[in-house]
């Protein structure tokens, strides 16, 4: 089932405008993209329960919720990311539509799910992402994905105190980890209950942003965590 022409405008609108918000500046291609990953994802969602949200809500609750990480992405090209748990390509796949030159690994451990990526790449022609069905214990220690990434990024995965112990290997030093979080005294709980174990991973907290969805009242919170420089 595909988008009708005036849902999609409105739907255009909204990606633009919050887009926008976030200081990017989405020409009618990448909308565009947007719109044909949306197709995507609904066609496959039939059978492979890709996502709970509906349509109507993906640009909010998808598009710019995976967008809100660009302002954290350095300028620096080029630029490995890591999307941990990637699931149906979020942030990743958003992403790589909004800045082509990322190179971008999606880790997917279930299989189903990697396949559908797999699709979704190459169908919107997206040469820079690469799709890596493995789960994150066994990819952190093969060469090239160890200590290989400038940012590893995963949004809703895990509690925090598991989370980092994945992150972290994936990293370069110096390299920042961004977790994706609600906005919610669960999470801050969860901040303060994983500071011992964000330490023994080999990182050190920088901070956690809230940011609030363009046109929604919904908040979300970014805990970037960076790895430390391994002593000598």
């Amino acid at each position: 089932m595909r988008i009708n022409k005036d849902e999609f405008d409105q739907d255009a609108e909204r990606l633009a405008a919050g887009a926008a918000d976030f200081g990017i500046a989405l020409s009618a291609e990448q909308i565009q993209q947007f719109r044909n990953f949306q197709d995507l994802i609904t066609e496959w969602n039939r059978r492979l329960n890709l996502t709970r949200i509906t349509p109507e809500d993906f640009v909010p609750l998808h598009f710019l919720d995976s967008l809100c990480l660009m302002s954290f992405i350095p300028q620096k090209r080029p630029l490995r990311l890591l999307d941990l748990g990637s699931g149906a390509g979020f942030p990743g796949i958003p992403l790589a539509i909004t800045d082509p030159d990322l190179d971008i690994t999606l880790l997917e451990a279930t299989q189903k799910k990697a396949r559908f990526l797999v699709h979704a790449v190459r169908t919107l022609e997206l040469p820079r992402i690469s799709v890596l069905p493995l789960r994150a214990e066994e990819a952190a220690r093969m060469p090239g994905y160890h200590c290989g990434y400038d940012i590893v990024a995963a949004r809703a995965v895990a509690p925090l105190d598991r989370l980092c112990g994945w992150m972290m290997p994936f990293l370069k030093p110096d390299g920042v980890a961004i977790a994706m979080k609600a906005d919610t005294t669960r999470t801050r709980e969860e901040l303060k209950k994983s500071e011992k174990a964000i330490q023994l991973a080999g990182g050190e907290m920088v901070k956690a942003v809230v940011i609030g969805l363009p046109a929604t009242d919904i908040q979300r919170t970014l805990v970037l965590i960076k790895r430390r420089r391994l002593k000598r």
